[in-house]
């Protein structure tokens, strides 16, 4: 059988099922005229227990909450990782594809929660390749509604001026972060990857301001990923106004 050592590295990748006779003394080999990395192989009963990540629930309030899970997406992962969300009517199963939408929060479902008690989140490895469990999150469904970020400015002169938006280096985060710049002429609607440039200032424009007028800068938390308001710097021709 012939895998890629290009996908899946730092996990077990499945070769396959097998059976075997105690009396066999098994082996598993790589043709020495291929070049690759010999690691390290594991055998596991296909009938064995499977294995299990629990991450307890307990929310600062009762509520209504959307259940959110986040991991890496390979090719090797399952299709139908399974999920097991025990909220407190009683247990939900979820199978989740792995193999896309990774680096982002995904739902899982909307479910009730105490303050306390048996609740909690399961993934076990029982899917059709390898699972990833990052991480879990708790979001107040009433909170789902799009929310923003806002910079408000003004300038001391007439005139048009560029603006610029900085985040924090994060692979995980946006490719289309929507930010709205208010200006002189109206508004207009800017999409950034933030999955790049992080750590720098990067242009959004070159806008029409007048002097002593309040504007803004408005940046939605809506996208295929997490959306980071760091800072906002507005480059009129004189001077340069910081907005943290």
């Amino acid at each position: 059988m012939v895998r890629s050592q290009r996908q899946g590295g730092g996990a077990w990748n499945l070769l396959g099922t097998f059976g075997f006779d105690p009396a066999q003394a098994p082996r598993v080999e790589r043709p020495g005229d291929h070049r690759g990395a010999a690691d390290a192989i594991a055998w596991v009963s296909a009938s064995a227990e499977p294995n299990r990540v629990v991450w307890p629930l307990g929310p600062a309030a009762a509520d209504l909450y959307d259940v959110q899970a986040r991991w890496w997406d390979y090719a090797t992962n399952a299709v139908d990782a399974p999920f097991t969300i025990r909220h407190q009517m009683g247990e939900a199963q979820v199978a989740v594809d792995q193999t896309i939408n990774g680096g982002s929060w995904q739902p899982l479902g909307s479910f009730p929660f105490q303050v306390s008690g048996d609740q909690s989140v399961t993934l076990s490895d029982g899917g059709d390749g390898g699972e990833i469990a990052d991480a879990i999150r708790l979001v107040p469904a009433a909170r789902t509604a799009s929310r923003s970020a806002v910079w408000s400015f003004q300038v001391p002169t007439s005139e048009d001026c560029e603006v610029y938006a900085k985040w924090p280096r994060a692979p995980e985060q946006a490719s289309n972060a929507a930010f709205t710049v208010h200006h002189g002429g109206g508004a207009a609607t800017v999409v950034r990857s933030q999955r790049q440039g992080g750590g720098a200032w990067n242009l959004l424009g070159s806008f029409g301001f007048e002097a002593g007028v309040d504007y803004r800068v408005e940046l939605s938390d809506q996208g295929d990923g997490p959306v980071v308001a760091d800072a906002i710097y507005v480059v009129p021709a004189a001077r340069v106004y910081d907005s943290y």
